[in-house]
């Protein structure tokens, strides 16, 4: 699901930039549309990869995630609590890695956001109108 919210958020922001763009055709606005996305898919190769290969090869296979799952399958047969309470502290581990992983995106695709809605309003100069009138009547 992490690897289709990065997926989802390139093709908003491709088919974003085809609705803003033609409007306001001038060479910086395209370019800049054309560096935020080659920006952005930098950035997130790695995820927008792995959801390719997901989607249209082969399931997700992650080394310390697979580990925790063989794991798992032999212990099932076990009553050995010392390997049982490795096995939760490992699988503890695994998932706070994860879990920072998609926080550092989350901050990373907010910026993304700061960045377009910055755009937005340089390039469409009556959004910012619409601020300014809505600031003044309040």
């Amino acid at each position: 699901m992490y690897f289709s919210r990065c997926y989802q958020f390139q093709q908003r922001l491709k088919e974003y930039f085809k609705d803003i763009v033609p409007a306001h055709a001038k060479g910086r606005v395209k370019k800049f549309a054309t560096d935020f996305i080659n920006d952005f898919n930098k950035e997130f190769k790695e995820e927008l990869k792995a959801r390719n290969r997901v989607h249209h090869h082969k399931h997700f296979s992650e080394i310390g995630i697979d580990r925790i799952a063989l794991r798992e399958i032999f212990l099932q047969t076990t009553k050995n609590t010392i390997q049982k309470k490795y096995q939760l502290q490992e699988y503890r581990k695994e998932a706070k890695f994860w879990v920072q992983q998609v926080q550092a995106s989350s901050e990373k695709m907010d910026a993304y956001m700061e960045r377009i809605a910055e755009f937005t309003l340089e390039c469409c100069e009556f959004l910012l109108d619409a601020e300014k009138s809505t600031k003044t009547s309040d």
